[in-house]
């Protein structure tokens, strides 16, 4: 038969020799595909140790199909060689192969470091081979150091072991947070005890314990209309965005325990939906301008995020929804009045108006100015909140001016789009032009009377001296041309009886 050895760690040997003269001082060894032979190695002298590991690599058997000899001399002292001896064939086969052992409850503990169960630890291991001697069974333990067994000492109790070298094993334990937890899997060969193919260990990664969910806070949200976001939003809040290209977002999170590993979020017009944005994982604490591409129309956008730590525990926020709105208020049905003529002594104004409204956001505020033109405020300007629907203006900035002002209401949305409306404001400084003022002589003139007459009768009249005289003085009927004003309507008119002029 053969001598079976693994293809790692080179060629093991163990010769003797004795020289009573001189001694032995070494040996002169080579290595060949047949025996005697010298093909794989040239003769190479090693030191005078019993056994020896000959540091040569050699391949499989089943690749290459060759047997291997060790041919051997002596040397003793004087230099002089032995007869050479050759070894039983050698046939060279897979060296023993340590599995790799992963620590964690069904793969939870995304970073394989930590795990969240409190009272198991739970372990897979795969890819143990010896083609050696072949594997009889596996063993475990668990540690609070490297390969020490504190907590469970090496035992076969809860191994499940498959085909072709891997298995899983499984132990109820209590465990504390932040524990490290260290573990080894043995695979235990046919080989004999004093061999060293007898075990093959491998070594678990070191696991902690962590089952505290991390924690998050939103900073930021949305984008306000100077550019930038809403600061630490509160979860009823409305925020309205007037940008449609993009949602961007900030948020800070923190794990004391295991860390945190990474984010996933998604976007959806409902809580809890996915409607506009399916969910995404990232590794950044923010959404830059690429990350979403909103729902318009009105329609809320609510970004949900779940943070997990490395231990696979997961907290879950929903941020408020952020409504696009890139529409300005609609006041079409505005009711808008004001004070609509004044004297330059004028220091009070009042202004009311009812009936804006904004389809997708909310009106928020009122501006109303006072200037020489619209959307001017030289003389007045009010920044009002969504409550107020009336206006006293008694704090003029300077007198108003003769001629024709204009009173601009700005109706402002959440995202600070305003609409306008107008209204005009006379400033009058000079008295109507009267017109002539006649009292009539008989009835047959009160046909063409204007509106507004006495209704009076005339029953005599005397001419001489440019005066009228009447018999009766009950009742007096008069007319007048309209009076002229250049810059405001006549309002209405007031006629007084006396003994002389005015």
């Amino acid at each position: 038969g053969a001598v079976e050895i693994g293809d790692s760690g080179g060629i093991p040997v163990q010769w003797s020799a004795s020289d009573p003269d001189s001694g032995i001082s070494g040996f002169s060894a080579a290595v060949g595909t047949y025996e005697g032979g010298d093909d794989v190695s040239n003769y190479t002298l090693y030191p005078a140790d019993v056994n020896q590991i000959l540091p040569i690599q050699l391949e499989r058997f089943e690749v290459t199909g060759k047997y291997y000899y060790v041919t051997v001399r002596a040397v003793n002292g004087a230099g002089l060689e032995s007869d050479p001896e050759t070894s039983t064939k050698i046939q060279v086969l897979m060296a023993n192969v340590a599995g790799v052992v992963t620590v964690g409850h069904s793969g939870v503990g995304i970073s394989g470091e930590y795990q969240a169960e409190a009272d198991t630890i739970t372990l897979k291991f795969e890819g143990f081979s010896s083609e050696l001697c072949g594997i009889k069974y596996y063993e475990w333990a668990i540690g609070t150091t490297f390969a020490e067994d504190q907590i469970q000492e090496l035992t076969t109790a809860g191994v499940v072991d498959g085909a072709d070298g891997a298995g899983v094993a499984q132990a109820l334990i209590p465990l504390e947070l932040g524990e490290s937890i260290f573990t080894v899997v043995k695979a235990v060969t046919a080989c004999s005890q004093d061999d060293q193919q007898s075990t093959i260990n491998s070594f678990g990664a070191t696991i902690k314990v962590d089952w505290t969910a991390p924690f998050i806070d939103l900073t930021g949200l949305g984008q306000r209309a100077d550019g930038s976001m809403f600061d630490n939003p509160e979860q009823d809040e409305r925020i309205y965005q007037y940008n449609p290209s993009f949602l961007i977002a900030a948020w800070n999170a923190t794990d004391p325990q295991s860390g945190i590993d990474y984010f996933q979020y998604n976007v959806g017009t409902r809580p809890f939906d996915d409607d506009v944005t399916s969910p995404t994982i990232t590794f950044r604490n923010s959404l830059d301008t690429n990350s979403v591409d909103p729902e318009h129309a009105g329609r809320p956008n609510i970004l949900h995020i779940v943070t997990f730590n490395r231990a696979g525990v997961y907290t879950f926020l929903a941020a408020p929804g952020i409504t696009i709105d890139n529409l300005t208020p609609n006041i079409q049905q505005l009711q808008f009045d004001c004070t609509q003529y004044a004297l330059i002594t004028t220091t009070s104004l009042t202004c009311n108006w009812y009936g804006a409204f904004d389809i997708y956001s909310e009106v928020v505020n009122y501006e109303i100015m006072v200037g020489n033109s619209q959307v001017d405020a030289t003389y007045y300007s009010e920044l009002l909140d969504r409550s107020s629907l009336k206006v006293t203006i008694n704090n003029l900035t300077s007198p108003l001016i003769p001629g024709r002002l204009v009173y601009t209401l700005s109706v402002i949305n959440s995202v600070r789009l305003a609409n306008y409306a107008f209204l005009p404001l006379i400033v009058d400084d000079t008295p109507p032009s009267s017109g002539s003022v006649s009292i009539l002589m008989d009835q047959t003139e009160s046909s063409i009377l204007p509106t507004g007459e006495l209704n009076s009768t005339l029953s005599y009249m005397n001419s001489s001296a440019g005066t009228q005289c009447k018999t009766i003085i009950t009742n007096i009927r008069v007319r007048w041309e309209a009076f002229i004003d250049a810059q405001t309507p006549m309002d209405y008119y007031e006629i007084g009886i006396g003994r002389n002029r005015g």
